[in-house]
């Protein structure tokens, strides 16, 4: 992720996580691309979601709404969940772990909804079919 993008995710994740700012995201720009990063949300190979539409599908349509792993508050891994909260309107709930690999094994334990990690860390979990 470039710096330029993480300030502006930073920023832009401050109105999710705040009532009122003093700035608006529509007047910021990136200004150049330093790196990418990749994520994807997790779930247990028991999910009854295997693409985006299965997983909104899923999230609306299940009663208290979904659990999702998160590291650190306003972090990559509790933004993206709740602006697909926001843009979705289905009810999602934090919770922390010290790390992705804590959460990794709370997906594959079938204990937990879905979380939100970087492609290389989920990996394993995938190939071995524990995790989609």
């Amino acid at each position: 992720m470039s710096y330029a993008a993480a300030v502006l995710l930073h920023r832009s994740g401050n109105t999710l996580l705040y009532k009122k700012v003093t700035y608006k995201v529509e007047d910021m720009a990136a200004v150049s691309l330093v790196t990418k990063a990749y994520y994807a949300f997790v779930v247990p190979a028991e999910s009854p979601a295997s693409n985006a539409k299965e997983f909104v599908a899923h999230a609306k349509a299940k009663e208290g709404g979904l659990n999702y792993g998160k590291v650190g508050t306003g972090s990559v891994t509790e933004l993206l969940p709740k602006q697909v909260e926001k843009i979705t309107g289905a009810k999602m709930t934090g919770v922390a772990f010290r790390g992705t690999g804590p959460a990794m094994q709370e997906i594959v334990g079938n204990r937990l909804d879905f979380a939100v990690s970087r492609s290389r860390s989920r990996f394993l979990f995938t190939r071995k079919r524990r995790s989609r």
